[in-house]
């Protein structure tokens, strides 16, 4: 369905001053929907600990994130996207100690996990499922 194995590395952030990938993403297009344009599937690696603004410990490793946004790209090939808060999801796939590039780049989304969250994502935010472009 959905690949986020190989990114190009415009998609990749880098973990100090190395060049490892800690985020994959891609983008779902909306058709017909007035609000928002593409959702965006990201898989990434977190630190984890404390999140301040929801009061939650939040555990380190392989994290799935799909959020709907507005995303517009110019001319001169720049990008931006824009988001309403508190309309996406996300759900920790795979613990870790600590963050190794072969497990990351190894790892592939649950089938089950990615379209439960695509649902949720749809039905919370009054995007019909048929509207969403593989």
């Amino acid at each position: 369905m959905l690949s986020l194995y190989h990114q190009s590395p415009t998609v990749q952030k880098t973990n100090n001053s190395t060049n490892m990938a800690q985020e994959r993403k891609n983008y779902i297009e909306i058709k017909d929907h007035s609000k928002t344009t593409h959702l965006k599937v990201s898989l990434y690696y977190s630190k984890g600990g404390m999140n301040y603004f929801t009061g939650t410990n939040e555990r380190r490793g392989i994290w799935l994130s799909i959020s709907p946004i507005t995303r517009t790209v110019y001319e001169g090939g720049g990008v931006s996207e824009g988001y309403t808060a508190f309309t996406g999801v996300k759900e920790c796939l795979k613990e870790m100690s600590r963050f190794n590039q072969n497990t990351f780049d190894r790892f592939s989304i649950p089938e089950t996990n990615l379209e439960r969250m695509i649902k949720h994502v749809c039905e919370k935010n009054g995007i019909p499922k048929e509207n969403l472009t593989k």
